[in-house]
Parts: C-alpha cells; sequence; structure tokens
C-alpha cells in the first residue's frame, strides 16, 4: 500500500493505482488504476443534499434495463458508518460492461463521498483498508 496525506486528508492505496488528481482545496482525490479501474474521493463541506440524491438515485427509464442496482439504508466499513449503493452496469447486448459502489459517510461538517468503479467484476471486500484507512483532518474553515 502507498500513502497519501495533505491537510486534509490521509489514507492508503494500493500499489498499482496512481493518484491522477488531487485538490487539496476542494477536498477531491481520484486514483486509477490502467483505464479500467477509477476511485473518487471527496469530502464534502456543510449539506449533503447532493451527494444523498447520487446514492438513492435511479438509472433513467430508457436504460434502466442496463443496470441492477442495490441500495444500502446502512453500510459499516471500518469505524465508518453511511449509505450506499452498488451499479452492475450492461451494454446493449446485455453482456457485463462494469460496477460502481458509491458510498456516503457523514462526518463533522459534512461527508466523505467514495465512489469506486471497474470495468471488470468486484466486491468491495479488496478495497476495505483503503476506504478504513481514510482519515479526515478537522480544518479550520474561517480563512
Amino acid at each position: 500500500m502507498k500513502k497519501y496525506e495533505d491537510s486534509r486528508i490521509s489514507f492508503l492505496y494500493p500499489e498499482g493505482f496512481k493518484l491522477i488528481r488531487a485538490k487539496r482545496k476542494w477536498g477531491q482525490y481520484d486514483l486509477a488504476k490502467r483505464n479500467e479501474t477509477l476511485i473518487i474521493i471527496n469530502i464534502v463541506s456543510g449539506e449533503l443534499d447532493a451527494e444523498e440524491r447520487i446514492i438513492w438515485s435511479h438509472p433513467p427509464n430508457d436504460i434502466e434495463d442496463l443496470a441492477e442496482m442495490e441500495y444500502f439504508k446502512s453500510v459499516t466499513i471500518g469505524e465508518k458508518k453511511g449509505i450506499g449503493h452498488v451499479a452492475i452496469l450492461y451494454d446493449h447486448s446485455h453482456k457485463f460492461w462494469g460496477k460502481i459502489y458509491r458510498y456516503l459517510f457523514p462526518i463533522p461538517k459534512g461527508g466523505l463521498y467514495i465512489e469506486i468503479s471497474d470495468r471488470k467484476d468486484f466486491t468491495i471486500d479488496g478495497y476495505k483498508e483503503l476506504i478504513e484507512s481514510i482519515k479526515v483532518k478537522e480544518m479550520d474553515h474561517s480563512n
């Protein structure tokens, strides 16, 4: 595992991934592995309405038969508790196209939004160490 740390966050991430975006000011971090896997970590300040809408969203009617969704009113990974969903996506010939896990964990003064997607089937268990390692640091936002 590699470690990333700045004044807002620290986390461990698997070998083979590259940090492709780190916008500390906005609390946005993206990791990628080749053109297959993408991990998005966003620190959300304030209200979580937009992120909650993403978690509870349904595919548009014209493509709903191309996605299987499972929603979680309660998710616990390590000490993090929140909500989430997993989507299995198919192409128009109904062959597997990809999988996406999305989670929202409340933190003081906001939330932690995590999205992991891959073009191959996977389970979230392979990313538990990453998710458990994420530590959002308390910051004074009055500056």
